[in-house]
């Protein structure tokens, strides 16, 4: 599942998780432009619990507690430098919102096999789960009929495959 949230808490970890918080580097002119809104808050489930802040980012208030699972991407929406003034609908002067990824892995191989996230394809998988998070889509691990290792990523607009050759 993706969500949008304004906050990330440890109780959204499941057992036996670890988190990966990546900043999400949108330019004030993406942002601006509306393409945040078209091309990475759609589809997103809201867990925003901040009235103003929800309507600032033009999704829906939502104050849902949520445990996230392993290939959940919750994209947080951090406002720095002060609180939103009750009821503001644009960002006041000297007020930012700062964006990151957060996502749960949950490691079921031991670092050392070749399925490892130190490995050749722990890496390929790497590289999927950045250009999707660039793209605001989520990355997974397939197989080709031949039993090779292949990591796609399914975003807005964007489907690719990565494998080693």
């Amino acid at each position: 599942m993706r969500y949008i949230g304004n906050a990330f808490a440890i109780q959204m970890v499941p057992d036996g998780g670890t988190i990966d918080i990546e900043p999400a580097k949108f330019s004030p002119g993406f942002i601006a432009s509306g393409q945040l809104a078209s091309r990475i808050l759609a589809g997103r489930k809201s867990i925003v619990g901040h009235v103003d802040l929800a309507a600032i980012l033009g999704v829906d208030f939502n104050r849902e507690s949520i445990t996230l699972q392993p290939g959940d991407d919750l994209l947080v929406a951090q406002v720095m430098g002060g609180r939103l003034p009750e009821g503001t609908k644009v960002l006041p002067p000297g007020i930012e919102i700062k964006f990151f990824y957060v996502r749960i892995q949950v490691e079921d191989r031991p670092y050392g096999s070749p399925f490892g996230r130190d490995s050749i394809y722990g890496s390929i998988f790497k590289a999927a789960e950045k250009i999707a998070a660039e793209y605001g889509g989520k990355a997974m691990a397939m197989q080709d009929g031949h039993g090779n290792f292949i990591a796609a990523v399914d975003a807005p607009g964007l489907y690719a495959r990565l494998w080693d050759d």
